[in-house]
C-alpha cells in the first residue's frame, strides 16, 4: 500500500495532519495495516464531493469478498451499501473536521455484518480534508445478545403478566422489588402498593415465624438448597387470611452470590375448601354405609372382595376379615350354583342384576333370606374393573309371603269345605263368609306390609344413590383437574388411567341420577317445575346436544317443528327428547333421523324416526321394562343399563300427563311418538 506524502500520527482531535516528513517504510506500514482484525479503509475526497476508495486492508476484503483491484477507484456507494444517513456522517466528518461514529448493518455477499463505524478526516497543511480513514468494528454478536436479552425479557413479562399465580422478586432485606399483576386479583393490592414493602408485613406474626424459619434455612444453605415450597396464610387488602402455596428459589448473581429471592404465590383457597368438602363427603358416605341396613360390597374383576361394610357381621355372621376374598362363602348350598352362574355372567358380559333373591347361611348356622342388586363398573372398551354389590335382609318379607301362601292354601281348603257344607245349612254359608272376611283382612294386612317394604326399598335406594353422588362428583372433578395438568404434569399412562376413572365416574353418576328419578317417581316424590316455554327452543337444545354424535356417524338430520308455547315441565320434556334422540343415534349406523313436532287442539305430538336396526315384534312389548336391553347387531357396541326408555315412559305418563308409543319394522327403522298436553295441569303431590 502506498501513502506517498503522508505520515500517520496521533494529534489532538484524532486528526491526521499532512507533513513534509519522509514517508513511512511501505512494507512496514502494509504489515501493520493488514494485521489489524478490524475492517480498515482509506477514502479520497474528490472535488465533486464524492468519496473514492484508495486502499482497504485484508479484513475488509475478507468480509466483503472483494479484491483490492475491484475496490480501488470505486465510489463508496458502489462498494458499501451506504444509506443517506451514512453519507451524511462522512460529510459531517469533513465539515466538522472531527471523528464521527455510528452503527450500521452492511449486506455483503458473505453475509450481513452489524458494525460500529468510525471515520476520521485527514487534513493537509492548509486544513483541508483530502482523505478519510474509516474502520468497521463487528458488533454482530453484541446485537444478537441484546436481541436475545430483549426476547427473554419480553417472554418473562408476558408469562408474568398472564400468570394466574403471583410472581415476585425479593431483595436480601426481604423487600419486594417486583410483583406480577395477579397480586391484585389474589390479595386486592396493586403491584406498586407492595413494591418496597417488607414480606413480614403481609403475614400474621405466628404465620411469619414459620415462613421466616424456612427463609433463614434457605439463606443459610442457599448453595445447596435452592428451592422450597410450603403452604401458609397471607393477609389481603381487607386483612382477611388467604390460603396460599409459596414456591421460592434463591436469586444469585454471575459470581454465585445471593442477591435475593424469586418465586410464585398461588391462591389455594378453593383447593382447601374442596379438600374439606371431600373429607366431609367421605365422612358422610362412611356414616351412611356403616349405618345403612344393607350390606355393601365392592369386588375386583376376579370376584374378590375389596371392601365390605362393617354391618356384614350382623347380616352374615362373618367379620370383614373373614369375608375378604370370599364372595360366595355365606351363600346357601341350594343357591350357590345359581349365584355363581350369575356372577360369572356379570364378569364375562358386564351385566348388572336387580333383586336377586337367595338364601344365606350365617356363621352360626342360621338360614336367612336376602335380596341383592349389583352393577358392574365399566370402562370404555366394555370391560369393567369391579362390581358394586348391595344386599338387604328380606327374611321378614319372605316369612310374610310364606304366611300369605299358607293363608291362601288354607283358604282354598276352607272354600272347598264350606262349598261342600253349603248344601247342609245356612249357618255353614255364614261361617264361610266370616272366614272369607277374616282371610281378606289378613291378605290386606299382608299386602299393606309388602307395599311398605317395597316403598322402604325405593326410599332407601333413592337416599343411598343421592349420597353417592357427592363423592362421585369429587372423583369426577378431581380426575378432570389431574387430566388437565392443573396439579402438575402427568405421563401418558397416568393420563389414560385417570380418563378411565373419569369416564367410569360419569357413567355411574348418570346411572345413579336415573335411579333417583325412578325411585322418586315410584314413591310419588318427584318435584315438577311447570313453566311456559317455546317448543322449538327445547327441541333445538336437545338436537344441539346430540349433533356431534350425528355428525360423527355422518347421518342426515331433518327437523320440522311447528313452534308453540308450551306450559309444562321443560327439564323433564328435554330429558325425554334426549333419551329418544340418543337411542336413535345409537342404533342407526347409516341413513337419516327425522324429528317432527306439531300441535293439534290441546295436544302436542312429537315423533322421532330413524333408519336403524328396528325392533322385533315380540320385543316391542318388553321395550319399556326396567333393566331390559334387547338383542341386536349393535348391542355389543353400545352401552346402557336398560333404564332409558323405562324412565322416559315414567316421565311421560307420570310427570307430563302424556303417552308414548312406538312402531318399528325390523331392519328398516323405528318411530317413537310423544303426545303431551299443551298446558299441563298443576298437581299437588303427596306431602305438599
Amino acid at each position: 500500500m502506498k501513502l506517498k506524502g503522508f505520515k500517520l500520527k496521533k494529534d489532538k482531535g484524532a486528526l491526521i495532519k499532512h507533513t513534509e516528513e519522509p514517508e513511512l517504510n511501505e512494507n512496514y506500514l502494509s504489515l501493520i495495516y493488514d494485521a489489524i482484525s478490524e475492517v480498515i479503509f482509506l477514502l479520497a475526497v474528490k472535488p465533486d464531493d464524492s468519496f473514492r476508495f484508495v486502499s482497504v486492508n485484508r479484513a475488509f476484503m475478507a468480509v466483503s469478498g472483494l479484491t483490492m483491484e475491484k475496490v480501488v477507484g470505486k465510489r463508496i456507494e458502489e462498494v458499501l451499501p451506504e444509506t443517506a444517513h451514512a453519507l451524511g456522517k462522512y460529510k459531517e466528518a469533513i465539515s466538522e473536521k472531527k471523528t464521527v461514529f455510528w452503527e450500521q448493518v452492511f449486506a455483503y455477499p458473505t453475509g450481513e455484518l452489524a458494525g460500529a463505524v468510525t471515520v476520521t478526516p485527514v487534513l493537509n497543511a492548509h486544513g483541508v480534508c483530502t482523505h478519510l480513514v474509516g474502520s468497521i468494528h463487528d458488533i454482530t454478536e453484541h446485537e444478537q445478545v441484546d436481541e436475545a436479552l430483549r426476547e427473554s425479557e419480553e417472554k418473562f413479562r408476558i408469562l408474568a403478566e398472564n400468570s394466574i399465580d403471583c410472581i415476585w422478586i425479593l431483595d436480601t432485606r426481604l423487600k419486594f422489588t417486583y410483583l406480577s399483576p395477579s397480586v391484585e386479583r389474589m390479595m386486592g393490592f396493586k403491584p406498586e402498593q407492595w413494591v418496597g414493602t417488607k414480606l413480614s408485613s403481609h403475614f400474621k406474626k405466628k404465620d411469619f415465624l414459620k415462613v421466616g424459619a424456612l427463609i433463614a434455612k434457605n439463606i443459610k444453605n442457599y448453595e445447596t438448597l435452592t428451592h422450597v415450597t410450603f403452604e401458609t396464610k397471607m393477609l389481603n387488602s381487607i386483612n382477611d387470611e388467604v390460603n396460599v402455596e409459596i414456591s421460592s428459589k434463591v436469586l444469585l448473581n454471575s459470581q454465585g452470590k445471593l442477591i435475593g429471592f424469586y418465586g410464585n404465590t398461588r391462591d389455594i383457597t378453593e383447593r382447601k375448601q374442596a379438600e374439606k368438602a371431600r373429607r366431609e363427603s367421605e365422612e358422610r358416605f362412611r356414616t351412611i354405609v356403616e349405618t345403612a341396613p344393607s350390606l355393601l360390597i365392592i369386588t375386583d374383576t376376579k370376584g374378590n372382595n375389596l371392601y365390605i361394610s362393617p354391618n356384614c357381621e350382623e347380616i352374615t355372621g362373618y367379620t370383614q376379615e373373614e369375608l375378604l376374598g370370599e364372595l360366595l362363602l355365606w351363600v346357601h348350598e341350594d343357591d350357590t350354583l345359581r349365584a355363581k352362574e350369575l356372577f360369572e355372567r356379570t364378569f364375562g358380559e358386564g351385566l348388572g342384576y336387580k333383586n336377586f333373591e337367595y338364601k344365606i347361611v350365617k356363621k352360626n348356622g342360621e338360614v336367612r333370606y336376602v335380596s341383592s342388586s349389583w352393577d358392574p363398573l365399566k370402562v370404555e372398551d366394555g370391560k369393567f374393573k369391579g362390581i358394586v354389590f348391595q344386599t338387604i335382609d328380606i327374611t321378614e318379607r319372605k316369612q310374610a309371603e310364606a304366611e300369605l301362601q299358607k293363608l291362601n292354601e288354607e283358604l282354598e281348603v276352607r272354600v272347598m269345605e264350606r262349598t261342600n257344607q253349603l248344601s247342609e245349612s245356612k249357618q255353614a254359608l255364614e261361617n264361610l263368609v266370616g272366614d272369607l272376611n277374616r282371610t281378606t283382612n289378613n291378605l290386606k294386612s299382608a299386602n299393606v306390609r309388602l307395599q311398605e317394604l317395597d316403598h322402604m326399598k325405593s326410599m332407601f335406594i333413592a337416599s343411598t344413590s343421592h349420597e353417592l353422588r357427592t363423592p362421585l362428583n369429587s372423583i369426577i372433578g378431581f380426575s378432570s383437574v389431574l387430566i388437565e395438568g392443573w396439579m402438575g404434569e402427568i405421563n401418558p399412562e397416568q393420563k389414560e388411567q385417570l380418563q378411565l376413572i373419569h369416564m367410569a365416574g360419569e357413567q355411574l353418576l348418570a346411572l345413579i341420577n336415573d335411579i333417583i328419578d325412578i325411585s322418586k317417581i315410584e314413591a310419588g316424590k318427584l318435584e315438577t317445575d311447570i313453566q311456559e316455554f317455546r317448543l322449538k327452543e327445547v327441541i333445538d337444545e336437545a338436537v344441539s346436544i346430540v349433533k356431534n354424535s350425528i355428525d360423527e356417524k355422518e347421518l342426515d338430520l331433518e327437523v320440522e317443528v311447528e313452534d308453540t308455547a308450551i306450559v309444562s315441565d321443560r327439564r323433564r320434556l328435554l330429558q325425554c327428547l334426549l333419551n329418544l334422540l340418543s337411542n336413535a343415534v345409537k342404533f342407526t349406523e347409516k341413513g337419516k333421523i327425522t324429528l317432527h313436532a306439531k300441535t293439534i287442539n290441546s295436544m302436542t305430538n312429537i315423533s322421532i324416526t330413524d333408519t336403524g336396526t328396528g325392533i322385533m315384534p315380540d320385543d316391542i312389548k318388553k321395550l319399556f321394562a326396567a333393566f331390559v336391553r334387547l338383542e341386536s347387531s349393535l348391542s355389543a357396541k353400545t352401552q346402557g343399563t336398560g333404564l332409558g326408555l323405562y324412565l322416559t315412559k315414567k316421565l311421560t305418563e307420570d310427570v307430563l300427563d302424556g303417552t308414548i308409543e312406538v312402531t318399528s319394522e325390523y331392519g328398516i327403522g323405528s318411530t317413537f311418538k310423544l303426545n303431551i298436553p299443551v298446558e299441563l295441569e298443576i298437581r299437588i303431590t303427596e306431602g305438599e
